[in-house]
């Protein structure tokens, strides 16, 4: 009988010294792992301030210019060297501050818009606008750091009161209708804080053009959309589509 209990106290000794040495082994994996995640949580933390301040020096290599302030333009030839040198800037580095100081200055109506993008026709003589070959600013163009609503209200601002032309004038146009399609809710709740006389014009112009039977289409689609949106300007729209079409049944 004795023997057998000293036996089985050998066993239960070495048991306990298995349980112990897994226990160990058990918390030194946990400190393993916790030392590891550590050493994870400081290499992001260098990589991170790496990128930053490679991100700055980068930044000061561009050497980026905002000498161009908006209260030193004066004439028109001011607005085009102000135009042409912060669009080019934020195409090529795509800093917010260039796409601002574009966007603030890009014209705020028809009239300003057809001087800078457009040209006159008097006679046999026709003049050009300074930024008349400069359509990428109004194709390419695409807000990055502008608010969608801003932009929205800036070309409906541009349509008032305005009338087709080729070119410049007709790739905004078109920029237009593609952009309605696309968002009729916030155009129409931009419209909706306008003057009727003013949502008419806009609507005008929309469609304006010497081939106003090709708008069926289009001038459907927008139809459409107010049934979801806001049918309370569908008479306008009606309106100012047959005025357009019976405007150019004339040429």
């Amino acid at each position: 009988m004795r023997h057998i209990i000293i036996f089985i106290s050998l066993i239960l000794l070495f048991s306990c010294k298995i349980e112990s040495k897994k226990e160990v082994e058990k918390s030194t994996q946990k400190i393993i792992n916790e030392t590891s995640k550590i050493d994870d949580t400081i290499n992001r933390d260098i990589e991170k301030k790496k990128e930053k301040k490679n991100n700055i020096d980068e930044l000061n290599q561009r050497e980026l210019d905002y000498s161009l302030k908006i209260e030193k333009v004066k004439t028109q030839k001011d607005s085009v060297l102000f135009l042409k040198h912060y669009f080019n800037q934020f195409k090529k580095e795509n800093d917010s501050l260039s796409e601002i100081f574009f966007f603030k200055m890009f014209p705020d109506n028809f009239k300003e818009f057809k001087v800078i993008y457009g040209y006159e026709e008097n006679h046999e003589n026709t003049t050009y606008g300074g930024l008349y070959e400069n359509y990428e600013q109004i194709i390419d163009y695409k807000p990055e750091y502008i608010k969608e609503q801003h932009y929205i209200l800036k070309l409906i601002n541009i349509s008032i009161n305005g009338v087709w032309q080729s070119d410049n004038v007709s790739h905004l146009q078109n920029r237009i209708n593609k952009l309605f399609i696309q968002n009729s809710n916030l155009f129409v709740e931009i419209l909706k804080m306008k003057d009727e006389s003013e949502v008419e014009s806009f609507w005008f112009f929309f469609f304006d053009g010497p081939h106003p039977e090709n708008q069926k289409e289009l001038y459907g689609k927008v139809l459409s959309k107010l049934t979801k949106v806001d049918e309370t300007m569908t008479p306008i729209v009606k309106r100012a589509y047959a005025k357009v079409k019976e405007d150019w049944a004339e040429h």
